[in-house]
């Protein structure tokens, strides 16, 4: 989803290319017992969105997994 490229200050993202909605357009979500993060990326979409991003800047994730 890109954190939906194109971002308006309080509004939030205009739109998602995911066929969820935009509760996963970026972020943190908990799911019950599962946590799933979605990355704005480094790409932009083409899928009828703009290539463009506008008050989304992208992001690299770094995950430190630790055994239990």
């Amino acid at each position: 989803t890109h954190g939906g490229q194109i971002r308006l200050p309080i509004v939030g993202a205009l739109f998602s290319g995911s066929h969820l909605g935009m509760q996963f357009v970026m972020g943190r979500v908990n799911l019950r017992h599962l946590s799933v993060y979605t990355s704005r990326g480094v790409g932009l979409e083409g899928m009828g969105a703009p290539r463009a991003r506008f008050l989304c800047p992208p992001e690299i994730i770094l995950w430190h997994i630790k055994g239990g």
